[in-house]
């Protein structure tokens, strides 16, 4: 195994994490994404049969909002539960996220456009 590969090999399953402050809630820390749970959320956001839209943020800020490190605040079948939150909590920490898991502004501006659905289920040409 080349240097390369074991420097890049060494790096899996870590992550860049910093905290999200909320007015009244508090530091939350929050956690970057693997590349594979990343694509497993990219998949299930383009499939209504796996997610309902409403979800979509509820799910990311599950996977990454952490109750401390290694540890996740909500479990899977709590998405609800962040679901009935105010965006205004939701919003940033989901964009923590994101940018703590690679995404830049572009790609998360291409991510929400063709995640973005209308009633009926059919992608939104705006």
């Amino acid at each position: 195994m080349s240097d390369l590969k074991k420097k890049l090999t060494a790096q899996r399953g870590k992550v860049r994490r910093d905290t999200v402050t909320i007015e009244g809630v508090g530091a939350l820390p929050v956690r970057g994404l693997t590349a594979r749970e990343l694509e497993e959320w990219r998949i299930a956001i383009r499939d209504p049969q796996k997610m309902q839209a409403e979800l979509k943020t509820a799910c990311l800020v599950q996977m990454g909002l952490e109750e401390d490190p290694g540890r996740l605040m909500y479990g899977p079948g709590e998405i609800s539960q962040i679901a009935d939150l105010p965006a205004e909590i939701t919003e940033p920490i989901s964009a923590k996220i994101l940018e703590l898991s690679g995404y830049g502004d572009v790609a998360v501006a291409a991510l929400v456009k063709n995640s973005v659905t209308t009633s009926s289920g059919a992608g939104s040409s705006n």
